[in-house]
C-alpha cells in the first residue's frame, strides 16, 4: 500500500466530499482522532501519572520526527499551533530591520503585519 492510499484512509471523509479549506479548518485524520480519544481517557489518571504518560508521549513524538527529518529529539520543539511557532522565530530574529522581514503582500494575517513590520 503507498503512502497515498494510507494517507487517504485516514480521512474516510474524502470519500464523500471535496475539501477546500486551509489549515486553519480541516479535517482530522483518524490517528489525530485516536490520540484525543486517548487523551479524554488518560484524564481518569492523577495528575503525576498524566504528567509521566505526555512526557514519555512528547518524547516519542521527537523522536519519530527528528528521525523523519534526519534531525535529534532535542532539536525539535513542539508547539501548541502555527502562530505560536512563528512568534517564537519571531522573537529569535529580535525583530530584525531588515528587507527580508518586510511585508510584501496586502492579504496577510494581522500576525505576520504586526511581528515582519
Amino acid at each position: 500500500m503507498g503512502v497515498d492510499s494510507r494517507l487517504r484512509k485516514e480521512f474516510p471523509e474524502l470519500d464523500h466530499i471535496v475539501h477546500l479549506n486551509s489549515a486553519t479548518i480541516s479535517l482530522m485524520p483518524g490517528v489525530a482522532k485516536t490520540a484525543v480519544v486517548q487523551a479524554l481517557i488518560d484524564r481518569e489518571f492523577s495528575s503525576e501519572e498524566r504528567t509521566k504518560i505526555r512526557m514519555a508521549r512528547e518524547f516519542e513524538t521527537r523522536k519519530k520526527i527528528a528521525e523523519l527529518i534526519n534531525a535529534h529529539p532535542d532539536e525539535i520543539c513542539l508547539v501548541s499551533n502555527t502562530t505560536e511557532g512563528l512568534n517564537i522565530i519571531a522573537q529569535g530574529f529580535g525583530r530584525l530591520r531588515s528587507p527580508m522581514f518586510q511585508r510584501s503582500t496586502t492579504g496577510e494575517y494581522l500576525l505576520s503585519k504586526s511581528v515582519f513590520r
